[in-house]
């Protein structure tokens, strides 16, 4: 079926008139009835009736016109709907985030996000997920940008290669314990210091997790630790009420509401945790997703302290 005798058939439709309708059309009246006899012989109905000298829709044409006008409506809000995608004046996109980003980073990424794009139609789809479930969803192209740790960002690029990988920003392990220990009076701790206490850990889906690891391991320390999480809340309400002490970026401690109760104290050993912004190929990602991650990237540069 033509889409350009549908267009005909509406406007003639509307004005019941061939003359009338071919001038508004720019066509000429040859053409106008062409385009209605082809539509007519394709249904296999007659869509207009005489009426003295003009014409009106028939039972099927009033019928007919029905659907004609939801399909033409529903093609002009697809073909506008592509251009603000083109453009990335609108869309929804898929961010992923690693248990380790704290909400206070992400929150105020997407409100300054959002200020920017205040007058687009923008949303957001935030699933908070292990790292490697969210590289399974990246590659199954199920996501647009995830902001995560990687432990071995080489590794994960020869293994992932349509991905794009761009650290964000690197932080300083730090311990956090109970206040009433006599460790906390401490200016620096060691790992070795640390040993002797119940360590709270993360899972072992967590890349963080597997970067503690492999420091105990460089120094052969096998630490006791009987309590693990996936959630940094839910480690510092455990450390508020002395379950055991734990390795943080130093950036995702926030002192309300456990202020009084938790000391952090750097960590003798200086300890880099890095983040990492990763998208699709560039050829999969929409321009709004893009707008995002560039955002995302000179957020991080220019809020320093959020990760201090």
């Amino acid at each position: 079926m033509n889409l350009q005798h549908l267009v005909y058939f509406k406007a003639l439709a509307k004005y019941q008139h061939m003359a009338l309708t071919a001038e508004r059309l720019d066509i000429t009246q040859p053409t106008l009835s062409y385009a209605i006899r082809k539509l007519e012989d394709e249904l296999g109905v007659p869509l207009f009736e005489k009426e003295g000298r003009n014409i009106k829709l028939s039972l099927y044409g009033s019928e007919f016109l029905k659907y004609v006008e939801q399909s033409l409506d529903a093609l002009n809000e697809g073909k506008a709907r592509l251009h603000d995608l083109s453009t990335g004046n609108s869309g929804t996109i898929s961010l992923g985030v690693s248990p380790i980003i704290s909400e206070r980073l992400l929150s105020r990424m997407l409100a300054g996000f959002h200020e920017i794009h205040e007058n687009n139609d923008i949303s957001f789809q935030i699933l908070r997920a292990a790292t490697d479930q969210l590289l399974d969803q990246l590659e199954a192209e199920k996501m647009d940008v995830a902001l995560v740790s990687l432990t071995d960002a080489a590794k994960v690029g020869r293994k992932w290669q349509d991905l794009q990988i761009s650290p964000l920003v690197s932080q300083r392990l730090v311990a956090i314990m109970p206040a009433n220990l006599a460790l906390a009076n401490e200016e620096k701790v060691s790992l070795e210091q640390l040993a002797h206490y119940n360590m709270i850990t993360f899972s072992h889906q967590s890349s963080l997790r597997r970067r503690v690891e492999r420091l105990w391991a460089r120094k052969n320390i096998k630490p006791q630790s009987n309590i693990e999480t996936d959630s940094i809340d839910i480690t510092i309400s455990l450390v508020a009420q002395g379950q055991g002490v734990a390795l943080i970026p130093q950036g995702l401690y926030q002192r309300q509401p456990h202020e009084g109760q938790i000391k952090i104290v750097p960590v003798a050993d200086d300890v880099q945790y890095r983040i990492y912004l990763l998208t699709k190929s560039p050829a999969l990602l929409s321009r709004i997703a893009g707008k995002f991650s560039r955002f995302a990237e000179k957020f991080c540069l220019d809020h320093q302290k959020l990760f201090q």
